[in-house]
């Protein structure tokens, strides 16, 4: 039983005094836990060391939404979670908003709430010594990252590729994996992308950033034996600058030489804000990729201002139903309407779809009912290491895991970030 003052500190906000009892009892093993009923109650409180905050978002005499938005500077350190009585529309939006503070992590459960799984909730939380409070001046640093470290680390090979597996929801079987990135930093630890992905979308690292990823990706994909991958595709994300490169295809289709890898299993993942208007370089190098046989996909599909467009220009294989419409797809009908017409438009354009951030099994069930898709999320895994893949699957062809159990025994609800364009 660990000290209680070694335990990380929830603060809850709400004036219902029988849920402030609840979550102190619920969480009294897993937190230290400080209840305030008013805004104005915490305005002395040092939040240095806060992990999670629990937010009534009706609270009396006082204003949720600006209270997020006070947190700019720890908000990357501390998990929130909203608890509402509100309408699903509502509490979205503040979540939302919460994001765009970039929490550590945003979840929201609907009042009346269900005991066990705030519980479970609580408990992932706590478990994730990565998301712990950090010093301010550790922070800080990390912040400073510059132009300049990022290049000494992509010459030193301090970024190492993860990837998330993919999992066709009709058979089961593995259809391909997503790269993505971490920065193992030799004095700042590992770095979340959020704090340098700005440098890497720029004009001058955008291209080397890319290549060097892709070079990496797909050297150790292809290490894994053919029969554990047969059929299934590699996922990269690429940034508006890299494909604005007059040579990027050149330099990629050189990669896939090197490593005699071919083109149709590379899917080259591009966000709806990756393409800028009609961009004659952006077309051409999307044009040049399906000419060698380089599959396109739109990721984020549904976010941003040009999807449609995107369809019509660029003859994507793949569209990336975002995380965001998945998280309530079990609650909200707008979230439904919205993959639905979706997942019908691709159908009938025959475009594949790939949908995002299935955590739980009501999730993937409800979207085993619209239709074949493949399936990405914690639910499944989290993304691993290269060797982590293969042990993954591994027992997936030896049938000693179901096709819809995550094989490290939990959900990972923690944010990741693709290895390019970073949210």
């Amino acid at each position: 039983m660990p000290v209680k003052q070694d335990l990380p500190l929830l603060l809850v906000v709400d004036d219902d005094s029988f849920f402030l009892k609840q979550v102190a009892f619920t969480a009294q093993s897993i937190y230290r836990v400080i209840q305030a009923s008013t805004l104005g109650e915490i305005g002395n409180l040092h939040f240095s060391n806060l992990h999670t905050l629990i937010l009534d978002l009706n609270i009396p005499n006082g204003n949720a939404v600006e209270f997020m938005l006070s947190f700019p500077d720890i908000a990357h350190r501390v998990n929130l979670i909203i608890i509402s009585g509100l309408d699903t529309k509502t509490v979205n939006l503040c979540a939302a908003i919460a994001e765009n503070t970039q929490f550590k992590s945003v979840h929201s459960i609907k009042k009346p709430f269900n005991v066990s799984a705030l519980r479970d909730l609580l408990e992932r939380l706590a478990c994730f010594k990565d998301i712990s409070p950090r010093s301010s001046a550790v922070a800080a640093q990390e912040k400073r990252t510059t132009a300049a470290e990022v290049r000494t680390a992509l010459a030193n090979k301090e970024f190492v590729t993860y990837f998330q597996p993919q999992i066709c929801s009709k058979e089961g079987r593995f259809s391909g994996a997503e790269a993505l990135i971490r920065w193992r930093h030799p004095a700042k630890g590992i770095l979340q992308p959020s704090l340098f992905i700005e440098l890497l979308e720029s004009q001058e690292l955008a291209l080397p950033f890319t290549l060097y990823v892709a070079e990496d990706a797909v050297r150790r994909f292809q290490s894994i034996e053919p029969e554990l991958r047969r059929g299934a595709k590699l996922s990269i994300n690429v940034p508006h600058a890299a494909l604005e490169e007059p040579r990027f295809t050149e330099q990629i289709c050189e990669i896939l030489d090197r490593h005699s890898f071919h083109p149709s299993d590379l899917v080259i993942e591009i966000t709806e804000r990756g393409v800028r208007g009609n961009s004659c370089a952006d077309i051409s190098s999307v044009a040049m990729m399906r000419i060698k046989g380089i599959e396109i996909s739109i990721d984020d599909f549904g976010t941003g201002n040009s999807g449609f467009e995107r369809l019509k220009t660029l003859a994507v294989d793949e569209i990336k139903i975002d995380k965001m419409f998945i998280g309530d797809i079990c609650e909200s009908r707008t979230s439904q309407l919205l993959v639905q017409s979706i997942m019908q438009m691709a159908k009938t354009l025959d475009i594949r779809v790939v949908i995002e951030g299935i955590e739980t099994e009501d999730s993937l069930r409800w979207l085993r009912e619209q239709g074949n898709f493949i399936a990405q999320g914690y639910y499944f895994s989290k993304p691993v290491s290269c060797s982590a893949l293969i042990e993954f699957l591994q027992k997936l062809n030896q049938n000693s895991i179901s096709p819809c159990n995550n094989i490290f025994g939990e959900s990972c609800a923690i944010d990741t970030y693709p290895i390019s364009v970073g949210r």
